[in-house]
């Protein structure tokens, strides 16, 4: 895994300030995502596809909606 130069800075700064607290400077300064389990990271892309797709649907309808009105179709 590649950390951001930064990200390994804060990490540092973190560890000395807290008194070698190394468990909530890593937890703080590497993304979630790469924290995941493959299941995790499953489970969230799926939910990710179902909310893309939602949004498609209600932005058709909407689309429809307004033509249907622009026209007076109801």
């Amino acid at each position: 895994m590649y950390l951001p130069f930064p990200n390994i800075m804060r990490i540092f700064r973190h560890v000395h300030r807290s008194g070698g607290d190394w468990e909530t400077a890593l937890l703080n300064n590497i993304s979630k995502r790469h924290l995941m389990t493959p299941e995790e990271k499953e489970q969230e892309a799926q939910q990710e596809k179902m909310n893309r797709r939602k949004i498609r649907q209600r932005e058709r309808n909407e689309l429809i909606r307004t033509i249907c009105e622009a026209t007076g179709h109801h």
